[in-house]
């Protein structure tokens, strides 16, 4: 009976522990975030050619941004990135920015088998780091953070969403952005 109790107990600290793990995710970068500030350091992110990532130099500035966390073996992930490219017209002027932490080979292949090489608005890149979902809070893939063009936060979906949900922040990131402009 008291081994019983035994393994109850010792289950339900190893319940807590994780969820105090996943609580203590600091915020603060999100916060940072919101108010405009950018949450890339030159050397976070690599292209894959191996050259750091330089947002004002691979983006267009001006213009909304999506981050979207992925890993290339995800199916969820790869059915989102099909989404969008099956929607680019409606996605042109907004750049994507898709972050892995996978190998630099995986993610050259994935980018290959869908042409994302020929539109100038995706780009994938390697978070050499590991930061970036930490920074976030994000745990599951596909997750999107999403600014609008004055690098204002929108919307962090850290939990599968269907691609539904992904547009209307999308769009409420380009309507906040035209109306930031008048």
């Amino acid at each position: 009976m008291w081994f019983k109790i035994l393994i109850a107990v010792s289950f339900l600290m190893v319940i807590c522990f994780i969820y105090i793990q996943l609580a203590s995710i600091p915020v603060d970068s999100i916060e940072k975030a919101s108010k405009g500030q950018s949450f890339t350091d030159k050397d976070r992110f690599l292209n894959l050619d191996g050259t750091p990532f330089n947002e004002t130099h691979d983006l267009t500035v001006g213009l909304p941004r999506v981050y979207m966390y992925f890993d290339p073996s995800c199916s969820a992930c790869v059915s989102m990135v099909k989404m969008i490219l099956k929607n680019y017209i409606e996605f042109e002027m907004i750049d994507f920015v898709l972050v892995s932490e996978s190998s630099m080979e995986e993610l050259i292949i994935f980018s290959n088998s869908h042409s994302l090489g020929d539109y100038t608005n995706i780009i994938v890149v390697q978070d050499s780091m590991r930061k970036f979902a930490n920074q976030f809070g994000l745990i599951e893939t596909p997750s999107f953070v999403i600014y609008d063009s004055s690098m204002v936060l929108v919307k962090i979906l850290d939990q599968y969403v269907t691609f539904s949900i992904v547009v209307r922040y999308v769009r409420e990131a380009v309507n906040s952005s035209c109306q930031t402009s008048l």
